[in-house]
């Protein structure tokens, strides 16, 4: 991968982000240290390697997932114990034992039946939870052998350990021995000491005394003081007993230094084993990051195609909160896009969404967009963008810029992605556009995919005259004289620098005599232009008018078939209900005839038993086949699959008993189910509809915000049709209206089938964040609440996972 590229497209910035979500000491330092490494898999490796972190991502964002510990790099301690004979140190368990509890807890992942009982998730990412798991060790015989000593962080359980608590409470009662004596001898003649406490030197307990009494007592002077005012002396009396204890104290020592040869020599059996899971971690670290990215940025695993390209909702994961949601696309047959349009309109932010979004991808690493975008497999992705700092500036000189671009054109290849910011400009405009033309020849005839943002009429009038090229503008609204950020594909647009100058504050005389040049320059191009931006505008109000129009009918013949699904369900209920009646009448009457044929029998009386046992039975066997009919008929209504499936119907999946909600229809055919935090693609013969008892409510209206499930973009519901919202904003209100909105919140999630939701409530006195903690305590239908990541924040926000049944 170009290293240029790299720089400005700011992937390093991205993937120390990235690397920050890991849990171990050692792999995220790996990565960052050699970015472009993450750039040498191949296409079939990419799709495992995302794959495999939206599986993960599945399980460790579940709120029953116990979360992982820091693993400090454990490779010293298996160099230390590869040495026959050597031994660890104390402080090496510490870093062992966490290791190793971490370890068995994980092996109960391995099994696909063991995940789907613990966290219900769909079997097919259960199988791929399991595979990433299949590679990990089982040391539960180790730390079965090794937890007596340690704890789970590689404390010695000293009190736990028989030998060390003899000698430990010896080591006691010898101190206090000493401490007693030491003080009766200080209490006895004050005035020989400075101060009625003894000190504790070397392990030893001396008296502090008064060097002008030097001679007031035999025994040992072991130092002064700074000022040479107190000497700290052992009294003989003294000796004896501070041995015995410093004695107590060795052997407690070498007790230790024991049980540590043991346990080392235990480990070094294990050796292998540790090997493989120092190994196993650094794959598992490598996936976990990737994982909690995704649960981040509210992502999703693009499809790779071959040469089409359709980003939605996608977003700059540098600009956070501020990121407004591009559409980028490439139409059949086009593979150079030519934006124009304002100066601050977006152009840039557009041009490194997509080239950051393509080496994300390049890389393995799921992007910020939504559920269904497609993305070329571009081998390498080259990129002429400003100062290479940030996406707000552009500074370069034009001999930097006309370097770089010459290095490009010498090695783009077929399928490769260019992009370039302001082509032609820093020059005479004549001859930039005339070099900017020959530049996008040389693109065009290497086969290369690009996106170009330029303000040249050439440019423009170019794309107009090439079936590979197409123009597109970022959509200025000329009522406030500010940008949209809304790419419009087709169109090309006007720079719109006076209107420009007038949003920023330029002096107006200045704006006014510019218009009036503008007028006396303008052109019959500048005529069109406006033409077709606003015959582009009442296209897509038409288009978005017959959308909804399209929703609402959707809506209707949804609602009529549930009601006439339920109606005909109702019938086949009564139908069982009834024959289940007349089959227990008849059972009645049958054991009336047998007791009539009986009486007649015994009163010596003829009777054809065999022809009235053939008639009942047949009775009989009709009436049930009848009722087992209409059980067929009824569970038939209730599972039955709807002639049109609609967004927003809740359905139960085939093979499992999970419930879900259709997101949206894919092109082959399959539909994208959003399953509490996880979406699957599920197959359309494998989608039966929800019983009713199975659903609080059949439908809901599918978003955007849905389509970003992890989003911490802030929305607000208004109107008497209320949507619930992902992320409720509660910052700034009072605890009241706060429990209010809420309130309304958790209704509005319950109707529309919306089990999980965050809550901004920010963390000033605190005193907001308790109320609306004690509130949700007190629901029922709240199945758990807590505090966010610290990177997603923390306890200034709130996650709220509401019952499904």
């Amino acid at each position: 991968m170009n290293s240029h590229s790299i720089r400005v497209l700011e992937f390093d910035k991205i993937l120390a982000r990235i690397c920050g979500y890991g849990f171990t000491s050692w792999k995220g330092k790996e990565i960052q240290a050699d970015p472009e490494g993450e750039f040498q898999r191949t296409r079939e490796e990419v799709v495992d390697l995302m794959g495999k972190s939206q599986a993960l991502m599945a399980l460790i964002s579940h709120p029953d997932f116990p979360g992982l510990p820091f693993i400090e790099d454990f490779t010293p301690v298996i160099n230390t114990l590869g040495v026959q004979g050597a031994s660890l140190e104390l402080e090496d368990f510490m870093i062992l034992m966490p290791v190793l509890v971490s370890a068995i807890a994980l092996v109960r992942y391995k099994t696909p039946e063991r995940l789907e009982q613990l966290f219900s998730l769909a079997p097919d990412t259960c199988s791929v939870i399991s595979e990433i798991f299949s590679g990990l060790p089982d040391l539960e015989t180790l730390g079965g052998m090794l937890l007596p000593y340690f704890d789970s962080q590689g404390t010695l359980k000293e009190e736990q350990i028989p030998e060390l608590r003899t000698i430990r409470r010896k080591i006691q009662l010898l101190n206090q021995e000493v401490l007693h004596h030491a003080k009766q001898l200080l209490s006895n003649d004050a005035a020989v000491f400075n101060s009625d406490n003894p000190v504790f030197r070397d392990g030893r307990i001396l008296l502090p005394m008064r060097s002008d009494a030097r001679g007031k007592y035999q025994g040992i002077v072991h130092g002064s003081s700074d000022t040479g005012q107190t000497l700290f002396m052992e009294p003989q009396s003294l000796l004896e007993q501070n041995n015995e204890l410093m004695q107590a104290q060795v052997s407690y020592e070498i007790e230790i230094r024991k049980i540590i040869r043991t346990c080392s020599r235990v480990i070094q059996d294990y050796l292998g084993e540790l090997s493989r899971l120092r190994e196993f971690y650094d794959y598992f670290d490598f996936l976990v990051m990737r994982a909690r990215w995704i649960y981040s940025i509210g992502g999703s695993v693009p499809h790779l195609s071959e040469d089409h390209l359709s980003l939605t909702g996608v977003r700059h994961p540098l600009l956070g909160n501020h990121a407004v949601p591009l559409d980028i696309r490439f139409t059949e047959g086009k593979r150079i896009i030519i934006i124009t349009g304002p100066n601050t309109g977006g152009k840039t932010v557009a041009l490194k969404t997509l080239g950051l979004m393509s080496l994300l991808v390049r890389a393995g690493i799921a992007i910020p967009a939504d559920e269904g975008s497609v993305i070329p497999w571009f081998p390498r992705i080259f990129a002429d963008i400003g100062d290479e700092q940030s996406i707000e500036q552009s500074l370069s000189t034009f001999s930097a810029h006309l370097k770089n671009l010459g290095d490009i054109i010498a090695e783009a290849k077929d399928g490769d992605l260019v992009l370039i910011d302001e082509l032609g400009t820093g020059t005479d405009p004549r001859e930039g556009g005339a070099l900017s033309l020959a530049i996008l020849e040389a693109l065009i005839d290497h086969r290369c995919f690009g996106l170009i943002t330029t303000h040249h009429g050439s440019i423009k009038a170019y794309a107009y005259e090439h079936d590979t090229v197409e123009n597109a503008s970022m959509v200025f609204d000329d009522s406030t004289l500010s940008p949209t950020f809304v790419i419009r594909y087709g169109v090309p647009g006007e720079s719109h620098a006076i209107d420009t100058a007038q949003r920023v504050g330029f002096p107006s005389g200045i704006v006014t005599r510019a218009r009036e040049f503008a007028s006396e320059k303008g052109s019959r191009l500048d005529t069109l232009l406006e033409s077709l931006q606003e015959k582009e505008r009442a296209l897509e109000e038409a288009g978005r008018a017959a959308t909804h129009e399209r929703e609402a009918l959707g809506k209707e013949r949804q609602t009529v078939e549930q009601l006439r699904i339920d109606l005909e369900a109702q019938a086949a209920e009564l139908k069982k209900q009834q024959l289940s009646g007349v089959n227990d009448y008849l059972k009645d009457a049958r054991k009336e005839i047998q007791a009539l044929i009986q009486e007649i029998k015994a009163s010596g009386g003829s009777v054809d038993t065999k022809q009235i046992h053939q008639k009942t039975n047949l009775l009989s066997t009709e009436t049930h086949e009848a009722e087992l009919a209409a059980t067929r008929q009824l569970k038939d209504l209730r599972s039955r699959h709807l002639p049109d499936l609609i967004p927003g119907l809740r359905v139960r999946i085939s093979g499992s008993s999970q419930t879900g909600v259709l997101v949206k229809k894919q092109k082959d055919g399959k539909w994208v189910v959003s399953a509490g935090v996880v979406k699957m693609t599920v197959a359309e013969d494998q989608l039966s509809l929800a019983e009713a008892n199975e659903t609080k409510v059949g439908y809901f209206t599918p978003s955007a915000d849905q389509k970003r499930f992890f989003s911490t973009d802030q929305h607000t519901a208004s109107g008497p049709s209320r949507t619930a919202m992902f992320t409720l904003d509660l910052r700034g209100m009072r605890l009241q209206a706060a429990i209010e909105e809420l309130t309304r919140q958790i209704d509005d999630a319950m109707v529309q089938g919306l089990f999980f939701f965050s809550i901004i409530h920010g963390k000033g006195t605190g005193a907001l964040q308790k109320g609306v903690h004690d509130f949700l305590g007190t629901l029922g239908c709240v199945k758990s609440f807590s505090f966010a990541r610290p990177e997603d924040g923390g306890t200034g926000k709130t996650l709220v996972y509401l019952k499904e049944d």
